[in-house]
């Protein structure tokens, strides 16, 4: 096995826009993408913690966390040099403080330095809804993977605080 390589560079983007669907606002389309990736890391191996994973909240819903990428033979997340997520959601406030949402998620890791498009992606589908408090929107949301695998569970929850600024 190959040592970790003590000094590698790693680089993420990550964006999000929203559009409105109604002069109100009170419909909203929402796209967002992650990508992640390891120039220059050649035949050596990142540390385990500086691996890329996908699957949960923040990646793809529907699938546990980290799940979305390769698994060992005993059904563990590998992760990998290169991570793509990306994802749409279609917000509707009920009023000021109370949203629902629909979104698709899709995305995985790879071994390459950068994601590589002709590998599969994890594809989830969902819903939920999110409460404004003073300390930050609480949401719960609900999903489902689309490409199940046996080691996937049918559906996953997620609840969450995400924070006012």
């Amino acid at each position: 096995q190959v040592a970790p390589n003590k000094y590698f560079f790693q680089a993420s983007i990550q964006q999000t826009v929203l559009y409105p669907l109604t002069a109100d606002k009170r419909l909203v389309l929402s796209g967002w993408y992650n990508i992640g990736m390891s120039p220059g890391v050649g035949k050596s191996v990142l540390p385990m913690d500086r691996r890329y994973y996908a699957g949960g909240v923040g990646t793809v819903r529907g699938f546990g966390s980290q799940m979305a990428g390769p698994l060992s033979s005993a059904g563990k997340p590998l992760g990998g040099n290169s991570m793509m997520a990306f994802g749409t959601e279609l917000i509707y406030h009920l009023n000021q403080d109370l949203s629902v949402i629909g979104f698709v998620d899709a995305g995985s890791t790879y071994s390459s330095n950068y994601p590589n498009f002709a590998h599969r992606l994890f594809v989830g589908i969902g819903g939920g809804v999110k409460y404004k408090t003073a300390i930050g929107d609480i949401h719960v949301d609900v999903a489902f993977p689309v490409n199940r695998r046996p080691e996937d569970q049918k559906a996953q929850i997620y609840f969450g605080i995400d924070q006012p600024f």
